[in-house]
C-alpha cells in the first residue's frame, strides 16, 4: 500500500538514551516549574493539584489521601514533593517528612491486602481509583510502567523484593525516612526497559497505544502508535521498548521488543489534506488528530508547537 510518508519508520530507530527511572526515584521527566518539578505524567499531576487544593491541615499533608499518593509519585522523593508543596502556599520552608505526622491507618487501610499488607496490584487499584474519583477524564491516560515503578521503588527499600508484600508500617516508613534514610536496595526490577520521555503529548500516545491488542505484533497499524512512535524523540526502537513494556503490564505478558525492521509496514495511509507528498501540516493535523481521537478533554497537546515541527525537521532530514 502507498504511504505518503516520506520515510519508512523502520529507518527512525536511530537512538538516544532513553529516560529511566534510577537511583531509587521516579525518575524527573517534566519540565521545572515554580514550585519545582512539574510530573510529566497525567495522575501525579493530577493527585499533586488535588492534594493542594483539598489538603485540610496543611502542617499533616498525609491526612490527604491525594498528598499521599501524590508523594508517591511525585520525581524525587518525599522532600522534593514537600517542597512543591508548601511552595505553593508561598511557605519556602516547610517542614521535612521526617517531622510531619505519619500516613495514617485510615488512608493505609484502603491499600492493604487482607489487611496485612500492599502489594502492587493493591496499590495499582488504590491509586487508579483514587485518581478516577478526583479526575475520570485522566484515567485513560495513567502510564501503567510509571505506577508500577512508583511501587517498585517503595518495594525496594522496604526491603520486601523477595515476595513483593509490604506490611503497612514499613510502607508508611517510606513515606516518613526514606528522603533522609537509605533502603536496602534502589529497585526490586519489576519494570525493566520501559523507556519513557520528556514530552507529556507523546506519552499520552504511548500509553494509549500500548492499550492496542497488536500494539507490539502490528504497531503501525494502529494510528496512535504510529503518531507516538513519529512523535518519540529517541527514535522507533526506544519506542517499541517503552510500548512493549507498558503492553506486557496491561496484558500480563512478557513479550520481547521487537526489531523496527522485522515489523509489517505501515497499513495505512496517513491522512492529507493534499495530494503527496506529505507535508509538515499534514504531521501536525495528524500528531492533533491522534491526541483528540483518545477521548477525553484531559489528553495533553504539545505546549508548543516547535516540538512537533521540529520532530518533523528531524524526520525529514
Amino acid at each position: 500500500m502507498f504511504s505518503p510518508c516520506p520515510v519508512s519508520l523502520a529507518l527512525l530507530a536511530t537512538t538516544v538514551i532513553g529516560v529511566v527511572a534510577t537511583g531509587g526515584f521516579p525518575p524527573v521527566t517534566g519540565s521545572p516549574g515554580l514550585c519545582g518539578y512539574d510530573p510529566v505524567d497525567a495522575s501525579c499531576t493530577v493527585v499533586l493539584e488535588a492534594c493542594v487544593s483539598t489538603v485540610s491541615d496543611r502542617n499533616n499533608p498525609y491526612g490527604t489521601a491525594a498528598c499521599v499518593a501524590a508523594a508517591a509519585c511525585y520525581p524525587g522523593n518525599p522532600d522534593a514533593f514537600l517542597g512543591n508543596f508548601y511552595c505553593r502556599f508561598n511557605n519556602f520552608s516547610g517542614p521535612k517528612s521526617a517531622n510531619i505526622p505519619r500516613v495514617p491507618s485510615t488512608i493505609v487501610g484502603n491499600i492493604l491486602v487482607r489487611g496485612e499488607f500492599v502489594s502492587y496490584q493493591s496499590f495499582s487499584t488504590w491509586y487508579t481509583n483514587l485518581v478516577t474519583s478526583i479526575n475520570p477524564g485522566v484515567t485513560k491516560l495513567i502510564d501503567p510502567a510509571f505506577v508500577k515503578t512508583t511501587f517498585d521503588i517503595i518495594l525496594a527499600w522496604t526491603g520486601f523484593c523477595s515476595n513483593g508484600e509490604i506490611p503497612p508500617s514499613n510502607f508508611v516508613d517510606w513515606f516518613q525516612w526514606s528522603s533522609t534514610v537509605s533502603g536496602p536496595a534502589t529497585t526490586c526490577g519489576l519494570v525493566n526497559g520501559c523507556t519513557t520521555t520528556y514530552y507529556p503529548y507523546v506519552i499520552d500516545l504511548t500509553v494509549t497505544c500500548a492499550k492496542d491488542q497488536n500494539a507490539v505484533s502490528n504497531p503501525f497499524s494502529v494510528p496512535s502508535c504510529v503518531a507516538a512512535a513519529l512523535n518519540w524523540v529517541d527514535g522507533i526502537d526506544s519506542f517499541l521498548s517503552a510500548v512493549t513494556c507498558r503492553h506486557n503490564i496491561n496484558f500480563n505478558t512478557n513479550l520481547a521488543p521487537p526489531a523496527s525492521n522485522n515489523l509489517p509496514a505501515l497499513s495505512f495511509n496517513l491522512p492529507v489534506a493534499n495530494p503527496p507528498p506529505y507535508t509538515q501540516q499534514n504531521f501536525i493535523d495528524f500528531t492533533y488528530g491522534s491526541l483528540s481521537a483518545i477521548g477525553t478533554s484531559s489528553v495533553r497537546y504539545p505546549q508548543i508547537i516547535d516540538w512537533v515541527t521540529h520532530r518533523w525537521l528531524i524526520i525529514t532530514s
